[in-house]
């Protein structure tokens, strides 16, 4: 059976520094600092709505382009001022709830609101049949979202709920395994996962922990995963670029800056380039194709802050040389590795290498001459993931580097 690779292009992005990628400051965010909004990504773009600015609660709502590097203000929030409320994406569409507001009626919200993009415009929908919160988990995977644990203002919550858009209804699920506060998530291959955050059980002062569990809506069911290796943490900053999850940032005895990925098909950690600036904590955060964003947030300093900054993976820089391979095709099949439409120009040797998402090299051709029409490279099996494809001559890259997706063997 032919194992199919989907390629897509990958934006240009500034230069990473190594293998473990790279942060790179881009444009902040043109509305007031803040922390503790919700965040989504809806195609191309990131959300950030709401959130708390030192004195002053907000309901604004801001969009940004990764392509122009830049933020513009989209209509308000209707649900009302609030922060440590939770965002998540279904489709085209993003979803804000919960939350708490000390200007209306000091308020722990448990309604719900849909953002549609295409008409700039928010429709309210089924509030969540529990308690309102403040400072819960949510995530979206396999066309539903979840959201639970928290607190009510007067209880730690431990409950977790599903909400299907289909037929805009929440259903009660799984409970987590305990009580906590200002937890993160992140969703991956149909599954959700909630990490770190503050374990209420503790008597006095509940610390941050640092464990992770993932869970399967298929069975409905909680399992403990490795725990995070770096710094104990709540309230840290979370992404997804390929197959692989990412943490950073948050606060515990300080405000840690050490960041790792987490690969889910192995159950490891593995440490990635830490953020380079000031600790800070209940940022918002999201992902556009192949990197991670994390923008405001509240500094070490106690200072709202409203910079923005993008996660790239290193792969040895190629992602903004040569030229466009839009019209690219590929396959494997029986250890072979066939392209079509090279966009080459010229008939010289190149060497095709294929790397992972952590930007490792996994393998790599001999020397081939490539034409336009189909050619034949032997470069092995690689196992069912995400991988990064680049053509190079002696000169280096000869088109952009390409994602490609092994989905079947």
């Amino acid at each position: 059976m032919k194992a199919r690779l989907l390629f897509c292009l990958l934006t240009a992005f500034t230069l990473c520094a190594n293998a473990q990628g790279a942060w790179n400051l881009r444009d902040s965010i043109t509305g007031p600092g803040r922390y503790g909004a919700a965040s989504f990504s809806v195609g191309n773009y990131g959300y950030v709505v709401a959130g708390y600015h030192t004195t002053a609660l907000l309901n604004d709502c801001w969009q940004y382009d990764p392509v122009t590097d830049t933020w513009s203000q989209q209509a308000n929030f209707p649900g009302g001022m609030r922060w440590n409320c939770n965002g998540f994406s279904i489709g085209s569409f993003g979803y804000v709830s919960c939350g708490f507001s000390s200007v209306q009626n000091y308020t722990m919200f448990n309604d719900l609101w849909r953002y549609d993009p295409s008409t700039n415009s928010w429709l309210q929908r089924a509030s969540l049949p529990a308690s309102g919160r403040w400072m819960a988990a949510a995530f979206a995977t396999g066309g539903k979202g979840y959201l639970g644990t928290g607190s009510s203002g007067t209880a730690y919550l431990q409950d977790f709920w599903e909400y299907d858009p289909s037929n805009n209804t929440w259903t009660q699920k799984q409970n987590f395994p305990y009580p906590i506060t200002l937890a993160s998530s992140f969703d991956l291959n149909l599954k959700g996962y909630v990490l770190c955050g503050n374990d209420t059980t503790t008597v006095g002062i509940s610390p941050s922990q640092n464990e992770i569990w993932e869970y399967d809506p298929a069975l409905d069911s909680w399992t403990q995963k490795s725990n995070l290796p770096g710094s104990n943490r709540a309230g840290a900053s979370t992404f997804t670029i390929g197959s692989l999850g990412y943490v950073t940032l948050g606060r515990g005895t300080g405000y840690p800056v050490d960041s790792w990925s987490y690969d889910p098909s192995t159950d490891t950690w593995s440490p990635v380039a830490s953020f380079p600036s000031m600790g800070r904590w209940m940022t918002a955060s999201f992902s556009i194709g192949n990197a991670g964003y994390i923008t405001t947030g509240r500094r070490q300093t106690k200072i709202v802050t409203q910079e923005t900054w993008k996660f790239g993976i290193d792969i040895n820089g190629f992602e903004t040389a040569g030229q466009d391979q839009s019209a690219m095709t590929a396959f494997m099949s029986g250890g072979q590795f066939f392209i079509t439409n090279f966009p080459g120009t010229n008939i010289e040797p190149v060497v095709v290498k294929l790397y992972d998402a952590q930007g490792k090299l996994v393998s790599a051709s001999g020397t081939v001459v490539l034409s336009a029409g189909m050619n034949t490279i032997d470069i092995g099996q690689p196992a069912m993931g995400i991988y990064f494809c680049v053509i190079e001559n002696s000169s280096g890259p000869v088109c952009r580097a390409i994602r490609i997706c092994v989905t079947s063997h």
